[in-house]
């Protein structure tokens, strides 16, 4: 918000929560859900924005609003698979993407039979929570019991899938009509605690051979063409397998992975600025492919969690600091 603020663009924001970080930022801000379409409607018919954009998978209220005003957006489709983890599943196999192996059990003996045939235990997921919430490592038969149990709770249904042996990536990129732009790759490492993941490292570049990351994006852009995207930023969560060498996509959606990535941690790695880039694609505008072409050298950045809380998401982790080539730079707090 800052940096878009900067360029002069008079911001209009919404959150459920009045306190809601980078408010401070904004013209207009208004206390609404993101759940609450016909409101969001109705402010973006009065202010008629040049863009629409959300830094969480909020990503069906923005192509809701984008649809109306006649903006650029990906299909609603799209939309909607990138908050259901069923229907994402829905999609993979529509278009066949190569989504970690994985089902939507009936019941409890279809997670069981599942689970059996899964060498390194399961990942139970609620399908339409976000930021790692609803997400449980399940080693054993009672711990499948119990999170199968918590996820039924929700009464949205459940995915469960194969934990994969492997190296987290998340990718960046943006779809400019038939163009596709890479922006960055990040690799994540979690640890789990209470059976629940925490992202405890990000780090850029990848500490991976150029050619493992050289092939994510390919099947990330692939995978962009198999929908049809056209003129959205797009993020992918994959991973490699070091088993059986091949990249798993864990999630797509119309929109760039989390702020500090973005805006701090792939321009200091890499000298290359994806928001700006993005900045530069409103509206009737050329973009501006320079913010893609770097200006330094890759230098190594590592953003590491200091404090955990006690609860079960990685939004315990409220404190990081950020270091380039090992110096520190600057502590990050997290609400």
């Amino acid at each position: 918000m800052r940096k878009t603020a900067e360029r002069g663009y008079a911001l209009i924001g919404t959150d459920i929560d009045p306190e809601a970080l980078g408010a401070e930022h904004v013209e207009h801000f208004f206390n609404v859900s993101a759940d609450d379409y016909p409101a969001l409607l109705n402010i973006a018919q009065k202010y008629k924005p040049k863009a629409v954009y959300s830094s969480t998978d909020r990503n069906i209220a923005v192509a809701k609003i984008q649809e109306m005003l006649g903006l650029p957006h990906a299909s609603m489709e799209f939309a909607v698979a990138s908050e259901d983890k069923i229907k994402l599943r829905d999609l993979a196999s529509k278009y066949d993407l190569p989504l970690t192996p994985g089902i939507v059990p009936r019941d409890f003996s279809d997670a069981v039979d599942f689970f059996d045939g899964a060498p390194n235990g399961v990942v139970v997921k609620v399908p339409n929570l976000s930021s790692s919430r609803g997400i449980y490592s399940a080693k054993t038969p009672a711990d499948l019991r119990k999170f199968y149990d918590e996820a039924a709770a929700y009464e949205s249904g459940l995915v469960i899938e194969q934990v994969v042996d492997g190296i987290c990536l998340d990718l960046n990129g943006m779809m400019v009509g038939s163009s596709f732009y890479r922006m960055g790759a990040v690799q994540r490492a979690f640890a789990t605690a209470n059976n629940s993941f925490v992202q405890s490292s990000v780090i850029s570049p990848p500490n991976i051979e150029d050619g493992i990351v050289e092939r994510a994006f390919e099947m990330f852009e692939q995978v962009c063409r198999k929908l049809d995207v056209r003129n959205s930023p797009v993020k992918a969560d994959v991973i490699y397998s070091m088993i059986d060498d091949q990249i798993y996509l864990l999630e797509v959606g119309p929109r760039f992975h989390g702020e500090i990535g973005l805006t701090r941690i792939i321009p200091l790695s890499l000298g290359i600025d994806p928001w700006e880039f993005y900045l530069s694609s409103i509206g009737e505008q050329e973009v501006d492919e320079s913010k893609l072409v770097a200006t330094h050298a890759p230098r190594f950045v590592e953003l590491r969690a200091s404090l955990y809380g006690t609860e079960k998401s990685n939004y315990d982790v409220n404190v990081y600091h950020l270091f380039v080539d090992e110096v520190f730079q600057e502590e990050i707090v997290i609400k």
